[in-house]
């Protein structure tokens, strides 16, 4: 990471304001979730790019002080991708980045190329330069205060079957995903093959549901769950 801390807001007499960190990976392992600061009462949207393509999209409206924020999902990148973090906020008044200045980094390796802010979203000023002046705040060199954590490994995962059965008419099926915390996987997708029958349904809030007609007393029931960044797993 290039942040120590946050040591200030570079303030701005307009209300909106864009900044991102762009980082490098060293392996190939996952973005799972970003953090930054606020100021005051933010509505925000967060954008995450790899190689310049956008993959995840986050937005809110945020009380002041430090958050983390889970992506919508785990996004695979290879050893040498280049991925951004782009936060464009929006405050009543006049609007603060928050950043970690030079003076904090003495200890930490940071360089022209890695942070910028904008007030447009269309031209971007290097934080590593960007000097200024506020009332009662002086600007020399620094870091927006953008994290993105990541890990190497995919998350196993546990399936859990259950069958509402009806003798007559439809029953309903449920494929409950787990990942190895015991937190419900949020996405993904997963296979039920019944009878010799398969259909493919995605995860919602951690669930996978089918209806089906049965119409013997010896069935064969399984569902297979998949999605990136998770192990796969079943049940029968």
């Amino acid at each position: 990471s290039y942040i120590a801390g946050m040591t200030d807001y570079f303030y701005n007499s307009t209300s909106n304001a864009l900044y991102k960190n762009k980082f490098t990976s060293t392996s190939d392992e996952y973005l799972a979730a970003v953090s930054t600061y606020f100021e005051k009462a933010t509505s925000w949207t967060a954008t995450v790019l790899v190689n310049d393509e956008i993959k995840d999209v986050l937005s809110g409206i945020s009380t002041s002080g430090y958050y983390t924020f889970n992506l919508n999902k785990f996004i695979p990148v290879k050893s040498g991708d280049v991925f951004e973090v782009i936060f464009n906020i929006t405050t009543s008044g006049d609007v603060g980045v928050p950043i970690s200045e030079i003076y904090s980094l003495n200890k930490l390796v940071y360089a022209p190329g890695v942070s910028y802010i904008s007030w447009d979203g269309v031209n971007w000023a290097d934080l590593y330069n960007l000097t200024g002046t506020y009332p009662d705040h002086n600007y020399n060199s620094g870091v927006a205060c953008i994290k993105a954590f990541t890990y190497l490994n995919p998350i196993n995962t546990l399936t859990n079957l259950s069958i509402d059965f009806k003798r007559n008419g439809l029953s309903n099926i449920s494929a409950r995903i787990y990942d190895e915390f015991g937190n419900l996987v949020k996405y993904g997708n997963v296979t039920f093959n019944i009878n010799g029958e398969s259909q493919t349904v995605s995860v919602e809030n951690g669930v996978a549901r089918v209806s089906y007609g049965f119409d013997k007393k010896v069935n064969s029931i399984s569902a297979s769950f998949e999605a990136t960044g998770y192990n796969s797993s079943s049940k029968r």
